[in-house]
């Protein structure tokens, strides 16, 4: 029954899930979630930020442009003003007659100077509003004539008021590859009547330059005028009519830095400089998708680092939990050598404080059984030497001592020496084992194991040979009584066997440290290992009650721990055929004469 009930308890505890697989489950899940919820919040975050990064660094930079192309602007203002500092032209300007040939040459050469001081010019045009003349370089003409007047007086931008707010106006170019048309009014200082219009056709050149900073992530830049006609657009092909009103009106219709516009079925995002002097909008427009693009390939590392991440933190988990039950583990399998015996405690556990203070209580519960049983084990070996003295107590040993004694001299006075030396050395380990204490000096275990040696040798004769190789200073140390011969007779009875007929045996004391070093080695036949397992086997049980009335190596390893606890050990390093060798180490402090 009990063992169906085992196998039982086996089968349910197969089945059951071990609490550290549940913790790792638990918190990885846990985790995962955690995880997924950042992630899902940061690209929430980060793509608002990347938005709000995109407009403001787009505001900063148009911002700065801006400034770059009002100065541009103020430059083409000089530039037109340049020829009022010749005093021919001067002169021209405010003639009532019709020019000479003079200052018609001057206002060519002038003109021509002006068109080649730049690189960035398409055409330059100066009217003369008392002549209504128009002279200037255009289109492919590679010289300045006299043009149609018609053909700068009519346009929108000469025909500002010189009583109005600004004297000058920036339209679209008529030229294909022009950027716009700037016109710039002169005036007499005296009455502020309107003389001449200067007019510059600029090129697409400084556009470009522009545009070619706003072209990370398909963006580009449009600029309109101050009545939102459109100057210059980074992607012409992209604004049909219908997209440049929609553009205009976007524009026109934003009080904001940043708008949503949509052109060619495609979501652009748009952000608005304007320029407060020359009612210029610069508008930077970039692509949805594009900007969407970015925001996914940040999402995409994202998850790639939350996984990343998860994977690290599951495997860490994983380690820590299994560092964590691992004291448990051992604690449990401390508890399965308790049941079968071994009440050692249990050392070196770690883990945490509550780990710490279990295996601290069981380590006080093992040490009382351990009590226990020493005292029921002393109780029993008591009661053992209780009937042993009361044994030797029937046989009075005195009286076996004295008799021995006179069988001695009988055998001297019969001149029979060896036989008074062997009955001699018989009577005096007679009184040395029935001496009480459990501790003697080394010197007189040495003379007792002498005595024993002598015995054998008489029966053993030439194939028994003893060495002792002895620590004078050692001699007055305590050791256990019959220790010593214990182990040569372990040596005589093993070492001597079938396939040798003689043995050595040398015996060596010497000290390590506090411990005292008693080797016994032989040169005989050895032990096997199933023999030298066995005897492990019950020196790990030394309390076992039935080691209790052995002799030999077994009941020398229960006196030892006995006396000395864990402070004193017994080993044995044996191989078939080439010897065996016993050490026993006893503290020296514990116990001297």
């Amino acid at each position: 029954m009990s063992i169906i009930n085992k196998k039982s308890r086996l089968q349910l505890r197969r089945e059951r899930i071990p609490l550290w697989s549940q913790l790792v489950i638990l918190v990885t899940l846990i985790t995962a979630l955690l995880i997924s919820f950042i992630l899902i919040r940061d690209y929430r975050k980060n793509r608002d930020y990347l938005m709000e990064q995109h407009v403001s660094t787009s505001v900063r930079l148009l911002d700065l442009e801006m400034q770059n192309l009002e100065q541009y602007i103020r430059d083409l203002t000089s530039f037109c003003l340049l020829p009022l500092y010749d005093s021919q032209f001067t002169q021209a300007l405010n003639s009532r007659t019709s020019f000479t040939p003079s200052q018609t040459k001057n206002i060519k050469e002038l003109i021509q100077s002006g068109y080649y001081s730049r690189s960035d010019l398409d055409g330059y045009q100066i009217y003369f509003c008392n002549q209504d003349q128009t002279y200037g370089r255009v289109g492919a003409s590679q010289h300045v004539m006299l043009l149609p007047s018609s053909s700068l007086s009519e346009e929108p931008g000469s025909i500002i008021s010189a009583s109005g707010k600004y004297y000058n106006a920036i339209e679209p170019s008529a030229e294909q590859n022009g950027f716009f048309s700037y016109y710039q009014t002169i005036i007499r200082i005296q009455d502020c009547s309107q003389q001449a219009v200067v007019k510059v056709d600029v090129d697409t050149s400084y556009a470009r330059s522009l545009n070619s900073k706003h072209q990370n992530y398909g963006e580009f830049i449009c600029i309109f005028n101050r009545d939102d006609a459109l100057l210059y657009s980074g992607k012409p092909d992209i604004f049909s009519t219908a997209n440049t009103l929609s553009a205009k009106t976007s524009v026109d219709a934003s009080d904001d830095t940043s708008f949503l516009l949509t052109l060619n079925d495609t979501d652009y995002l748009g952000v608005l400089c304007t320029s407060i002097p020359y009612g210029l909008k610069m508008t930077a427009f970039l692509p949805l998708d594009n900007l969407h693009q970015e925001i996914r390939s940040l999402l995409y590392t994202n998850i790639f680092t939350g996984i990343l991440l998860w994977c690290v933190v599951s495997a860490l988990i994983y380690i820590l939990l299994r560092l964590a039950m691992r004291p448990l583990a051992q604690l449990s399998r401390q508890m399965v050598k308790a049941g079968d015996g071994n009440f050692s405690p249990v050392t070196g556990i770690g883990g945490s404080l509550e780990i710490t203070d279990l295996a601290d209580s069981y380590n006080d519960m093992v040490r009382h059984i351990d009590r226990l049983i020493r005292r029921s084990y002393l109780s029993e070996i008591n009661e053992k030497t209780s009937r042993l003295a009361a044994l030797e107590a029937q046989l009075n040993p005195h009286f076996l001592y004295n008799t021995l004694q006179a069988i001695a001299t009988e055998a001297l006075v019969n001149d029979q020496p060896q036989i008074y030396q062997m009955i001699t050395s018989l009577a005096s380990n007679l009184r040395y084992s029935i001496q009480g204490g459990d501790l003697v000096y080394l010197k007189s275990e040495i003379t007792y194991v002498k005595n024993y040696v002598f015995l054998q040798k008489i029966r053993l004769e030439d194939r028994l040979q003893v060495t002792f190789d002895m620590d004078e200073s050692l001699l007055q140390t305590m050791i256990p009584k019959i220790s010593i011969q214990i182990l040569v007779e372990n040596a005589i009875i093993h070492g001597i066997g079938p396939e040798t007929d003689s043995i050595t045996i040398v015996i060596e004391t010497v000290r390590h440290d506090r411990w005292l070093c008693v080797s016994v080695s032989d040169d005989g036949c050895g032990i096997s290992e199933n023999q030298l397992q066995q005897m492990q086997a019950e020196f790990q049980n030394y309390l076992h009650p039935g080691n209790a009335g052995k002799i030999g190596l077994a009941n020398l390893n229960s006196r030892l721990h006995l006396l000395y606890e864990e402070d004193a050990t017994l080993e044995i390093q044996s191989q078939a055929g080439k010897g065996t060798s016993i050490t026993m180490k006893v503290p020296v402090d514990a116990v001297r004469g």
